[in-house]
């Protein structure tokens, strides 16, 4: 579409593996002879700095052996980011670990817990204070001791610069981009980036899932995730380039798992297209497509049943457009299964879901006591 309204495009990627650089060159060139250019420019990697040591452990992130030596790093004064793969595990290790994180001077440990399922007040919050306290080129002297505990979140948007990190395995596009907030620089000498293997077990996000499939943590494919486990493993104890991280990738697309994505990214590419940005009828009610689209992203966002009157008043405080951008401050992305707790409020035009909160823990439950349920005077 983009193409199609005449604009240039650029990608900066530090994952870039060749089956994905060939979708997008046949995705451009596929519908009409006069396609534009598309130019890849591969980085030079002989002077990139080498950044990171990797490390495996054969022990799952939550593991106590692995808990006790995440305490050891905190107690050594490094500043440690932990990423799980899933909220539940982040919460987990978070209760565990913060108790031992370094204290701050108003005696508060300097600990945060960083994922998806917060306000975007809170979230913005959080990240503010993580990208003060470990922002990227932090003079030596200024660079301080410290905890994060995160999901995937943590893998954009923040120019973050830690000591060390223990992480779930993932596939290896995410491993790479969770490296890159550890010696961020390179200022260092090549930094612990320490995996531990993943827990393989049913998804709960989707409704289509075999009940045989099982995904790593709960969240990624098993077939991607293995074979980055087996790349992983191969090379532990050495340093990383990024360069070694480029051959990787291709490595782990050249396999039965890496064709079977092409042809879905092929097949979801199309799907997309013809559900969503075909317009072959003027003000065509599109509609019904909102759950579709709500379950090819995996959620939704709402607000807690608690919060009606505070996001009823910010609705009201401004225009139209200014009322809305106010009050989404008070939504929380919720999961797809998630979704189906929530209650569609049509008075507010927002989803609501009845749920323990938490401005530190973020969402922790969500019941379904609101969900699906006729209200009085309600149009059905």
């Amino acid at each position: 579409m983009w193409r199609r309204l005449g604009s240039r495009v650029g990608v900066l990627s530090a994952t870039l593996p060749t089956p994905l650089v060939d979708l997008v060159r046949t995705s451009l060139h596929s519908s009409d002879s006069a396609a534009p250019s598309v130019t890849v420019v591969e980085a030079a990697h002989t002077d990139a700095p080498v950044r990171h040591r990797l490390r495996t452990v054969d022990s799952h992130l939550t593991d106590p052996a692995v808990q006790e030596a995440m305490v050891s790093r905190l107690a050594a004064g490094e500043s440690v980011l932990v990423v799980a793969n899933n909220v539940a595990d982040a919460q987990t290790l978070y209760e565990a670990l913060s108790p031992h994180a370094p204290r701050l001077s108003d005696g508060q440990p300097a600990a945060c817990l960083l994922h998806s399922r917060f306000k975007r007040c809170d979230r913005a919050a959080i990240e503010e204070v993580v990208n003060s306290r470990y922002r990227s080129g932090l003079p030596a002297q200024d660079r301080q001791p410290g905890l994060v505990v995160a999901t995937q979140v943590v893998e954009v948007s923040l120019d973050v610069d830690f000591d060390v990190i223990f992480t779930s395995c993932a596939p290896l596009d995410a491993l790479a981009q969770r490296f890159g907030r550890v010696n961020r620089t390179g200022a260092r000498p090549p930094a612990d980036v320490i995996v531990c293997q993943a827990e393989m077990r049913p998804r709960r996000n989707k409704r289509r899932n075999s009940p045989t499939e099982l995904f790593a943590d709960g969240v990624y494919e098993q077939a991607p995730t293995e074979a980055a486990w087996r790349v992983l493993t191969g090379h532990d104890g050495e340093v990383v380039s990024e360069a070694s991280l480029v051959g990787w990738l291709d490595d782990v697309y050249d396999s039965d798992w890496g064709r079977r994505w092409v042809q879905d990214v092929t097949y979801y590419r199309d799907a997309f297209t013809g559900s969503f940005l075909t317009f072959s009828d003027p003000f065509d009610d599109r509609s019904a497509l909102a759950d579709s689209f709500d379950e090819m992203f995996e959620g939704t966002e709402g607000i807690l049943a608690t919060d009606m009157d505070e996001y009823a008043g910010l609705l009201n405080t401004a225009t139209t457009a200014q009322g809305r951008l106010l009050a989404a401050d008070l939504l929380i992305p919720l999961p797809y299964f998630g979704s189906k707790l929530a209650r569609w409020d049509r008075r507010l035009g927002v989803a609501v879901v009845d749920g323990d909160y938490d401005p530190e823990r973020g969402l922790t439950a969500i019941r379904g006591q609101v969900a699906n349920r006729y209200q009085p005077g309600e149009l059905i």
